[in-house]
């Protein structure tokens, strides 16, 4: 193994069913963690391959963030997924935009009908059921976005995409835009 423990610590290693092949890959990815540490790792069932795949995007996360992430359920190639966009997110919203099933080509498509939402905008959009259609179909080139809360409105007051886009048209052929 490699490893200078005490006696203590040679029987946590042995009540924790922790292997040589499980301490030394945490070892081969460069991470000196405690006895107590791999303890913790353990218990959350945390492998090496699990770090080993944030460790690949770049990511150093603490102990005490690789178990948020692991209780959230959150996988490297979910973080990729938003790296990939040129959307890293902090461990706080990657948990939020995994507890409200917020998917990163959501944010693409925002993204690619000219809206740049903020992570809590697209929550609030997806808890009022404005759906992505609607959101392209008001889009015009030329015209400045609607904000989230306006979009919000619209479909609260049942103010379809196509009335907007008529109204926007209306305007600019009046000379009022």
């Amino acid at each position: 193994m490699g490893c200078n423990y005490s006696l203590d610590e040679l029987i946590k290693v042995k009540n924790y069913q922790m292997t040589a092949e499980y301490i030394g890959g945490f070892k081969k990815l460069g991470c000196d963690y405690k006895v107590d540490d791999l303890v913790r790792l353990k218990n959350y069932q945390i492998t090496p391959e699990y770090v080993g795949g944030f460790k690949k995007l770049g990511c150093d996360y603490t102990i005490d963030e690789l178990i948020r992430l692991k209780n959230h359920q959150i996988l490297p190639d979910y973080i990729e997924a938003f790296q990939k966009i040129g959307t890293p997110l902090s461990i706080d919203n990657l948990i939020k935009a995994r507890n409200y099933q917020v998917k990163p080509e959501d944010l693409k498509k925002y993204a690619d009908a000219g809206y740049t939402f903020t992570l809590d905008e697209v929550i609030k959009l997806r808890n009022y059921s404005v759906p992505m259609e609607f959101i392209v179909g008001v889009h015009q080139d030329g015209y400045k976005n609607f904000t989230a809360d306006e979009l919000i409105a619209f479909r609260q007051k049942n103010i379809s995409a196509a009335e907007i886009r008529k109204i926007r048209s209306g305007k600019e052929a009046g000379g009022k835009e």
